[in-house]
């Protein structure tokens, strides 16, 4: 995956290993602040590398997939 950071690629492998996660728990994965991965959760979805869903369980959580 040329041009994505090593958080971009963390960020995916963690997705890619362990399912569907929230920001929260991608974030405490990372040892990073929430606010510190939104940025990069964004850019992953608008590259179409990460889809955002609904919580099943917690309708006001989202959970991200690869």
């Amino acid at each position: 995956m040329p041009g994505l950071s090593a958080t971009k690629h963390s960020i995916l492998g963690q997705l890619y290993r362990d399912g569907p996660k929230t920001p929260k728990a991608l974030a405490a994965a990372e040892c990073v602040q929430p606010q510190s991965v939104t940025r990069v959760l964004a850019e992953l979805e608008e590259s179409g590398w990460v889809l955002r869903a609904q919580d099943e369980l917690d309708r006001k959580s989202t959970r991200l997939n690869s």
